[in-house]
């Protein structure tokens, strides 16, 4: 799918880099990158008594910006393939030969739109907002006007207070990385709504009225994503379920600190975060490796999971993984469903019941135990395989071993855990001993920046609002 901001000759609209932000700019002119999109079949979008007249020409859909007097059509529209879009998730890039930057669409994970979620973007937008692209995120809420039906309520706002606040989300999301977002209308009339269009205005004023700081994170954790290592992992979500989507989206948005996504080959230029979380890295390049390693001179505390830096030109390598993490490991033979029983209360275990248990009922395999004298032992991995992962017979079916430990490795300090995910709250205390600054202590979702604080609660409940000094 690909989006032409510029449909006609002359070019409207395009993305420039402005005081080392992408801006887009209509006209000439710098304009929120708030975009609003339609699938109805009835001809043109327009305003009409404070509210969206909204539809398409067969085989387009048409687009616009909000902005602070309400939705303005913008002359571009995206190319349709048999009434649907060829791609939703696609990589959306600006029209290379008439010059100007690119910008990159993602979509949120659809698991969690609705109340009370995350909003994790299914793209690195930290990644994206460092190499001085546009992130456009692609905001398809269930408004409480989309039918609640099997097709459309999953994720389902049931009044006007809950969408506005959850499209208020979103847009922070989108923000704090630089970039924007555009509202797709989920069943046809999901806007029909004077007050709903309203709002649309006001978060496009809000981002008007925005320092150019409110467009940088301030994030002191980050998730990072490795690439390589995706090429030796089985193309199925026994490994990505629970170590990457589980981690990502189900647990470090309630921790009650932002944090970002960038990629582990962002790290030479990228700014310092106080926490790291490295989910899934069991083959990362010699160069990464490096980068890696070089997060504790910094005195960053770095939480690894599985298997970092098992896999070598050699084959499965312990000592490689314990010479990235800085922890020695012990390689056994074993996969199947992983779990972690913490062993101790203290510590970083402070507040988490005796016995308390997190992991997966996926096949992790093959497992690491931590054998390091010096390491401090907080869990125990149990592992218990009568299956055959992929046409591999293991040749334990028992197991278990220390799971979850942590050492101090140079200026930081490494804390490894067998399994995943790991549970919000334990990454909490993790990033309080790390230093992060937590901006709710009841683990409600946060967007923040130097110019902007956001808070979506993940709960219905009584909460105090927060300030930053």
């Amino acid at each position: 799918m690909t989006l032409a901001l510029a449909a006609e000759a002359p070019r409207i609209a395009d993305v420039r880099v402005e005081e080392g932000l992408p801006t887009l700019r209509v006209h000439g002119r710098p304009t929120p990158p708030l975009l609003f999109w339609t699938n109805w079949t009835q001809g043109l979008l327009a305003e009409k008594d404070g509210g969206l007249v909204l539809s398409q020409n067969p085989g387009q859909a048409w687009v616009a910006t909000v902005v602070a007097g309400g939705p303005v059509v913008l002359e571009a529209e995206v190319t349709m393939e048999e009434g649907y879009m060829a791609d939703a998730t696609a990589f959306l890039e600006a029209k290379r030969e008439h010059g100007g930057e690119w910008y990159i669409l993602g979509l949120q994970y659809l698991r969690d739109r609705g109340p009370g979620d995350g909003c994790v973007p299914q793209t690195v937008a930290s990644s994206i907002a460092l190499a001085g692209k546009l992130y456009l995120a692609e905001d398809d809420t269930r408004t409480f006007l989309t039918p609640d039906d099997s097709g459309h309520g999953f994720g389902r706002c049931p009044d006007l207070a809950t969408t506005t606040a959850v499209l208020a989300r979103n847009w922070a999301a989108a923000v704090v990385q630089g970039g924007g977002l555009w509202w797709m209308d989920q069943g046809g009339a999901g806007y029909d709504d004077s007050d709903l269009v309203e709002s649309l205005g006001r978060l496009a004023r809000w981002h008007t009225e925005r320092p150019r700081a409110a467009f940088r994170s301030a994030a002191e954790i980050a998730g990072l994503l490795d690439e390589p290592s995706t090429a030796f992992l089985p193309q199925n979500y026994e490994l990505m379920l629970p170590l990457v989507i589980e981690q990502l989206v189900d647990e470090l948005p309630f921790v009650g600190a932002p944090f970002g996504v960038p990629l582990t080959t962002d790290l030479p230029r990228a700014r310092p975060y106080k926490l790291y979380i490295v989910p899934c890295a069991p083959a990362p390049s010699e160069e990464t490796r490096v980068s890696l390693r070089g997060l504790y001179g910094h005195g960053a505390t770095v939480l690894w999971l599985h298997a970092p830096g098992l896999m070598t030109a050699e084959g499965p390598s312990a000592d490689a993984a314990g010479d990235l993490v800085g922890m020695q490991f012990a390689l056994r033979q074993i996969g199947g469903p992983t779990h972690v029983r913490l062993t101790t209360t203290d510590g970083l275990a402070h507040g988490l019941p005796p016995a308390f248990t997190y992991g997966t009922d996926r096949r992790l395999g093959p497992l690491l135990e931590v054998v390091a004298p010096r390491a401090e032992r907080l869990g125990e991995a149990r592992c218990t395989s009568l299956e055959i992962l992929d046409g591999t017979s293991w040749p334990w079916f028992c197991y278990q071993g220390t799971g979850l430990a942590t050492k101090p490795v140079d200026r930081g300090r490494a804390v490894f855990s067998a399994t995943g995910p790991v549970p919000a709250a334990l990454v909490r205390n993790l990033a309080r001993a790390a230093g992060v600054r937590m901006d709710d202590r009841k683990g409600n979702v946060t967007f923040v920046s130097a110019g902007l604080t956001a808070v979506h609660a993940a709960a219905a409940g009584r909460w105090t609002t927060i300030s930053r000094r």
